[in-house]
């Protein structure tokens, strides 16, 4: 891998790609995208996760990381509404403990976030997206599939792979009602802080919709 190119970008980023051990796919895992659900449930038996081991990571990504060995993949990856994930997010981090909630999501916006926030800096479970499934503008997977249309697009991709199993429900947050507990200011500063996302992803602006 040469210093700058894509695929010390793919080594290198902060949620880490998964490998398949039996050298058919590779993942691009994104929290609160249905990651856990896939990683750890849906293809436990064939992932290879940096987290649980890191050098048998550091093998198969010195072997795919390159031009001829990525593109002989199948490449994948799960976007979701950035709005909906960070709603998500804040309600699964809160209760853990692991950040803060203030008063309420509104309340915590209003003291973390700004128009031009990295929302990468509060914890990885805001990431944004783009900069994980893009490389200067270069889409990194062949199969990029919405959260919102995985029970139709997964199992077809799923099914390539010759793997027969149903999708499970881990962590599930995502609902209609989301849009409600934004007020007008959090919704757009939220669609500030992530508009690369919303614009490069294909999503619509909640802001158009109230």
């Amino acid at each position: 891998m040469k210093n700058g190119n894509k695929f010390n970008f793919l080594y290198n980023l902060a949620n880490p790609v998964t490998f398949d051990s039996s050298g058919e796919f590779a993942y691009i895992p994104i929290n609160k995208a249905g990651q856990r659900s896939i990683a750890r449930e849906l293809l436990k038996d064939r992932v290879v996760i940096k987290k649980d081991n890191k050098e048998a990571w550091k093998l198969y990504a010195d072997k795919f990381l390159n031009e001829s060995s990525w593109a002989k993949l199948t490449t994948f990856g799960i976007c979701r509404h950035p709005l909906d994930k960070f709603i998500s997010a804040y309600f699964y981090l809160s209760k853990k403990g692991r950040i803060n909630p203030c008063n309420n999501i509104n309340d915590f916006i209003f003291k973390n976030l700004s128009h031009d926030s990295n929302p990468n800096k509060i914890n990885l479970h805001f990431q944004t997206q783009h900069n994980a499934f893009f490389f200067k503008k270069e889409l990194l997977v062949k199969h990029l599939i919405p959260l919102e249309d995985i029970y139709q697009q997964l199992p077809l991709l799923l099914n390539v792979l010759n793997i027969k199993t149903s999708i499970p429900h881990k962590n599930k947050g995502s609902n209609k009602k989301y849009k409600t507990l934004l007020n007008d200011d959090s919704i757009k500063i939220l669609e500030s802080v992530y508009s690369k996302d919303l614009s490069m992803l294909g999503y619509n602006l909640w802001s158009k919709n109230q």
